[in-house]
C-alpha cells in the first residue's frame, strides 16, 4: 500500500470545496514530516454537517501513522457531536476532545505540537498568544494550518501577526492576497483584492510554518 492509498477518503467533503488543493497540501506535509503531535482548535460543527471534516481526517491519519491528535472545541454542542461522529466511525481511540477554550489549552498545556489546524475565532489573537508562549507551543519547523481566512479586518488583522513575526514562514501565501515574495510579507489589505467571488471561489486557507529563532 502506497502512502497515496492511505490518504483519507471519506464522504467526498473536500470534492468541490475551494480548501481542496490547500488542505490536500497540508496532508502532503503530513505524510512528509510525519508530525509526533497534532492539534486543531475548532473541531466539527453540529449544524454544518458539510464542515468541520478535518477532526475525521486527523484521526484518520492517527490510526495510519500513529500521531497523536488533540481536538480543542469550547462548544458543548459541537463537542459531542464529534464525539458522536469519531464513535460511529470507530475513530474515537484516536483523536483527544477536549471541551475547552484554546486560550486555556495553550496556557495549561505542557506539550509541544509540530501541527497546528486553526478553525476557531479570534485566530490573530491565537496566533499572538502562541508566539508569546513562554513554553514553546509549537516545536520548531512545526505547521500552521489557517482555515476561513475570508477577506475583512480578522484576516487583514492575521497579515499584520505574520508580517511582525520573524518566526512564521508562509509556505501557502495565496498570491492572490498581496503576497510579496521579495518582502515575504502580505501587503495591503484583504478588502482591495478582487475576490468578491463568493466562498466557493475564494482560496480561504493559509499554510505557514513556525521557526524558533
Amino acid at each position: 500500500m502506497t502512502e497515496e492509498d492511505n490518504k483519507p477518503k471519506q464522504k467526498g467533503f473536500l470534492v468541490g470545496n475551494c480548501r481542496y488543493n490547500s488542505f490536500n497540501h497540508a496532508i502532503e506535509l503530513i505524510l512528509d514530516r510525519k508530525p509526533e503531535k497534532i492539534i486543531e482548535f475548532g473541531t466539527m460543527r453540529k449544524n454544518s454537517p458539510n464542515e468541520g471534516w478535518s477532526t475525521v481526517t486527523f484521526a484518520q491519519l492517527s490510526r495510519i501513522f500513529g500521531f497523536e491528535f488533540s481536538s480543542i472545541e469550547v462548544n458543548k454542542d459541537n463537542y459531542n457531536w464529534a464525539k458522536g461522529i469519531l464513535h460511529e466511525m470507530q475513530l474515537s481511540e484516536y483523536a483527544a476532545l477536549h471541551n475547552e477554550c484554546q486560550f486555556t489549552t495553550i496556557s495549561s498545556n505542557n506539550s509541544s505540537y509540530d501541527f497546528l489546524f486553526l478553525d476557531a475565532v479570534a485566530k490573530d489573537i491565537v496566533l499572538t498568544v502562541i508566539l508569546n508562549h513562554p513554553n514553546n507551543f509549537l516545536n520548531d519547523s512545526a505547521i500552521i494550518l489557517i482555515d476561513d481566512c475570508l477577506p475583512g479586518i480578522q484576516l487583514d488583522n492575521i497579515f499584520k501577526v505574520i508580517n511582525a513575526s520573524n518566526n512564521l514562514r508562509p509556505i501557502l501565501p495565496n498570491k492572490q492576497l498581496d503576497y510579496n515574495d521579495e518582502e515575504l510579507k502580505y501587503l495591503g489589505s484583504s478588502k482591495d483584492n478582487p475576490l468578491n467571488l463568493g466562498i466557493l471561489e475564494y482560496p480561504t486557507q493559509i499554510i505557514l510554518e513556525y521557526k524558533k529563532l
